[in-house]
């Protein structure tokens, strides 16, 4: 089965490759990687669910998965889309990583200490072509390991990539 996309969504999606005219909406889904509920668990689905458009592209905003936390509460990790209002279809999507958060608790500020200051030891990249901090590889594997709804970033981003056309920005900060 195929779809027809409407010219909308690839003149959006042609725009997101080549502008920064989705900045703003990079910079509120980093912002909501550090809201809490009221219970103080993870919450982002609550902002990216309140976030007012000024887009020309009328969408709206959907957890795709996650919010997925480490056991010491230090990583994490969500799949946010950008979705054309008229006929659902995604724009873009985006991986989210939190970074440093110094509300975790001691464990969580420990686990961040040993990831951000682990820089002095180089190990090889996964693919073997390039050298990255000890603390970097740590934190990356342990970030790829995080499950939501039973499937991992990499599953999720299978299937989700699988099948539906969807343009991936990852950000790391």
């Amino acid at each position: 089965m195929t779809t027809t996309i409407p010219p909308n969504v690839t003149a959006a999606r042609a725009q997101v490759a080549s502008s920064d005219y989705y900045a703003l909406g990079y910079l509120t889904l980093s912002i909501a990687s550090y809201y809490m509920d009221a219970q103080g668990a993870p919450a982002p689905a609550q902002l990216i669910s309140g976030i007012e458009s000024q887009f020309s592209n009328a969408g709206t905003w959907q957890l795709e998965w996650g919010p997925a936390v480490s056991s010491h509460d230090a990583n994490l990790l969500y799949v946010a889309s950008y979705r054309d209002q008229a006929s659902n279809l995604p724009i873009f999507a985006a991986v989210v990583l939190r970074g440093t958060d110094i509300h975790t608790g001691l464990l969580g500020i420990l686990s961040q200490l040993r990831e951000d200051l682990g820089g002095g030891t180089q190990v090889s990249w996964p693919s073997g072509d390039a050298l990255i901090a000890q603390g970097t590889y740590d934190g990356m594997n342990e970030m790829l390991s995080l499950q939501a709804d039973g499937q991992t970033l990499p599953q999720f981003l299978g299937t989700f990539l699988g099948v539906l056309y969807v343009m991936l920005r990852l950000s790391f900060f």
